[in-house]
C-alpha cells in the first residue's frame, strides 16, 4: 500500500512538474476554502495525511484517465509527448508552462 501511495505521488508530481496539467483541469480546480472543505472529508477542520494522499489519488487517476485516451491502462512515451505537445499548443509563445 506504501508502494502505491509514494507511486501516486510521484506520478502527480512528475505530471505537475512537466506541465501536462491542462487549462481547464486547472480553471476547474477548485482553491482555497472549497479546495480545503473537499479534501477535509470527515469535516472536522483539519486535513490528516490520509485526506490529503485521497486526494491526490483521486486527483492522479483523473488525469491519468485523460492522458490514457484509447483506455489501454497504460501510458507510451508517445502517450506522454503527445499530451504535452497538445498542452504546449494553447500556450502563448515563450510563456513558461504551469507549475503547480
Amino acid at each position: 500500500m506504501k508502494r502505491m501511495i509514494a507511486f501516486v505521488f510521484a506520478f502527480t508530481l512528475i505530471l505537475g512538474v512537466s506541465g501536462l496539467s491542462l487549462a481547464q483541469d486547472d480553471a476547474a480546480a477548485p482553491r482555497g476554502a472549497k479546495a480545503f472543505s473537499m479534501m477535509d472529508t470527515n469535516g472536522d477542520g483539519k486535513i490528516t495525511k490520509e485526506e490529503f494522499m485521497a486526494a491526490a489519488q483521486k486527483r492522479a487517476e483523473a488525469r491519468f484517465t485523460k492522458l490514457d485516451k484509447d483506455s489501454k491502462g497504460y501510458l507510451t512515451k508517445e502517450d506522454f509527448m503527445a499530451a504535452r505537445a497538445a498542452h504546449g499548443k494553447g500556450m502563448k509563445k515563450g510563456a513558461a508552462p504551469s507549475v503547480q
